[in-house]
């Protein structure tokens, strides 16, 4: 299943995840959630991305694993979810920001047109 994300996925995500596959593959483990996880963590280490938002995207992946397929889905369809929030957080705190320093240029401008009179 990861080798078929792989393919679909642009890089560094391609990479992470055939690595895991790879090394999963050699060592012949059972613990395919701890590689992936390893890679995962690898990969978002060299990507501009705060501590908090690593740690809320490899949530999933650092869970115990689940026999019931019902709930292994329910635990990624959670993790997309929280996911999908701290996106709409970042995009809502963007515009602010965005707002902000429009508003700053502006006033910094006519302080400077003053200034200048």
């Amino acid at each position: 299943c990861a080798r078929m994300v792989a393919r679909r996925c642009p890089e560094p995500y391609k990479q992470a995840l055939q690595g895991a596959c790879a090394e999963y593959e050699r060592n012949g483990s059972n613990e395919f959630l701890h590689t992936l996880t390893h890679y995962l963590e690898q990969m978002l280490c060299k990507l501009p991305v705060i501590k908090e938002d690593c740690e809320a995207f490899l949530a999933p992946f650092c869970t115990e694993g689940f026999t019931d397929r019902t709930m292994q889905l329910n635990l990624l369809r959670l993790g997309r979810e929280s996911l999908e929030e701290i996106i709409r957080r970042l995009a809502y705190d963007y515009r602010k920001k965005a707002n902000m320093a429009v508003t700053l240029g502006f006033m910094s401008g006519i302080l400077l047109f003053i200034i200048l009179i």
